[in-house]
Formats: C-alpha cells, structure tokens, sequence
C-alpha cells in the first residue's frame, strides 16, 4: 500500500501464509497433521506439491515444536544406545529419567557423543544432576565423570533400578 501521508509503500501482513513455507498457513497446519499419519511421499502426492516442499514444512513445524528441548528442573538423566543397523552403528539417547521425556539423541556410541549433552547444559543445570542410570560402558562413565559429577562423589551400580518417585 502506498500512503501518502509518508510517501512510503507499507506492506501489510494478513498472517495467511509464512514467507518461507511458499503455501498458506492453513494449508502448511494441514500437511504438518498429515505428516503425523502419513509418509512425506504420500503427503506429496495427496497434496500436488513437491515432497522436498512437504518435508521443509514438516521440518519447520517440528522445529517449531520440539526444537529446544527444557533442560531446567533436571534431576535424573537415564542414557543409553540403540542400534541404528548391523555393523555396530548406534545412537546414544539421553531421557529424563522421571518425566520419559527425550532430551538428546546424537549419532555414535562415544564418550564425545554424551559430552556435547552435557555441554548443551548451563552449569547451574549440571549441577542439578542428582543421578545418571547407565550401563557399565566405559566411555559413558567417562563422560559423566568428566562433563557432569566432577568432583563430586559418585557410585555406579551395574543394576537397573525400579522407577523412582520424585
């Protein structure tokens, strides 16, 4: 719009569709909801759209939504590796013990892995700590000796324990 008070042009925003995104608002909610029940191809497909169209937007929703996980009011961190496909290729995963909520996943089975956790945390956060269920491996131990405990004292139990209440 131009105005001819300021003798300037003005673009006023309707909130219809996001900039970057290249469909409507409503349509880019509809493919997020999609992409819930169905395959980014599939999506695609229902759509008439490009399925790296449909993928940047379910990437900005889930951006969105789950980008930062809160690392406040941690106490009890469980860690562990899942196995991605033969050949020993794992991803380390890091939850909040209590809550069962994902905080971390990073590619490897490595004391460098679980190290850029704990380096994601402030150190008032660290030192929330109480606690990190774990297996024996040598490397995890490493970490959390190194990143998290410090000097602290610590005990490591080769036993899972039962839920704990908070």
């Amino acid at each position: 719009m131009f105005c001819s008070k300021c003798q300037g042009v003005h673009i006023e925003d309707l909130e219809l569709f996001h900039p970057y995104l290249r469909v409507t608002d409503r349509l880019a909610r509809y493919i997020y909801q999609l992409c819930e029940f169905m395959t980014v191809a599939d999506v695609s497909k229902h759509v008439a759209l490009d399925w790296k169209t449909v993928k940047n937007i379910d990437k900005y929703y889930l951006e969105r939504d789950y980008g930062q996980p809160d690392y406040d009011g941690l106490r009890i961190l469980a860690v562990d590796e899942i196995s991605v496909r033969k050949g020993h290729q794992y991803l380390t995963v890091v939850l909040d013990y209590l809550t069962g909520r994902v905080l971390f996943v990073g590619k490897d089975r490595k004391a460098k892995t679980l190290e850029r956790f704990f380096n994601q945390l402030k150190p008032r956060q660290r030192k929330s700590i109480e606690a990190v269920a774990m297996d024996m491996w040598d490397p995890f131990i490493k970490a959390v000796k190194k990143k998290c405990l410090g000097p602290r004292s610590y005990s490591i139990f080769s036993t899972w324990l039962p839920a704990l209440t908070a």
